[in-house]
């Protein structure tokens, strides 16, 4: 299958959709984060995608996670950050702007 072009509205649809599989939505958050968030980039730009949980989400859940996302047939990259396990200096330059998806 070639990848193409993934209408926006359609691709949070399905993110959020495969995130259901895997994670308590009531307490895991996905949310889109870096250029895409604050309008910087463009057309070809990856992806970043930020999950925040309490409980901690398994490392099991989020490895399926990333598998079912690396299946979907977009152009695009989508890099996904646990944010349970990044920096405090990382944490505060990344949320400056969030996009939730739930």
């Amino acid at each position: 299958m070639t990848p193409q072009h993934y209408p926006e509205d359609q691709l949070k649809a399905d993110i959020l959709s495969i995130a259901k599989k895997h994670f308590d939505l009531l307490t895991t958050k996905i949310f889109i984060f870096g250029s895409r968030a604050t309008d910087k980039g463009d057309d070809r730009s990856d992806i970043d995608l930020g999950i925040e949980s309490n409980p901690p989400i398994s490392l099991d859940s989020l490895q399926k996670f990333k598998e079912e996302l690396d299946n979907l047939n977009t152009l695009y990259t989508i890099d996904v950050v646990n944010f349970n396990q990044v920096s405090s200096e990382f944490n505060k330059v990344a949320s400056q702007k969030k996009i939730y998806l739930n």
